[in-house]
């Protein structure tokens, strides 16, 4: 897993912050993700829009066919805080209320609808 860390923040460290997206280092993330899962924890990046029209987060995480719970990730450098109440994390709480929100620096897991933890990686 040190290593999959590793990556991640070369790839962050190589990223000129003033071109990037939400998008940019999405496959950093992915492998980030799903070296951290292991082999149990099946990481969907972008997976099917739900049919309630709650919408599709950016990563979803399953045990078998549970669904453990979802990722969004924003832009870079972008303050989480703004997110937290905005209608569209509102929407994901619903499809499961264990949802984290990350900027790939900084990490917030929201557990029925309140802060569990917050972390921010550098």
């Amino acid at each position: 897993m040190i290593k999959a860390f590793k990556a991640y923040f070369d790839q962050i460290k190589k990223l000129d912050v003033k071109d990037a997206t939400e998008h940019t280092l999405r496959p950093a993330l992915d492998h980030l993700l799903k070296a951290c899962a292991g082999e149990k924890i099946r990481v969907i990046h972008e997976p099917k829009r739900d049919e309630t029209g709650k919408g599709a987060p950016d990563f979803k995480f399953k045990i078998n066919e549970c669904i453990l719970g979802y990722l969004e990730n924003k832009k870079i450098g972008e303050k989480l805080d703004q997110f937290l109440k905005s209608e569209q994390i509102v929407k994901y709480r619903q499809l499961r209320d264990n949802l984290i929100l990350t900027n790939y620096l900084e990490w917030i897991w929201l557990r029925d609808g309140v802060i569990a933890k917050r972390e921010t990686l550098c």
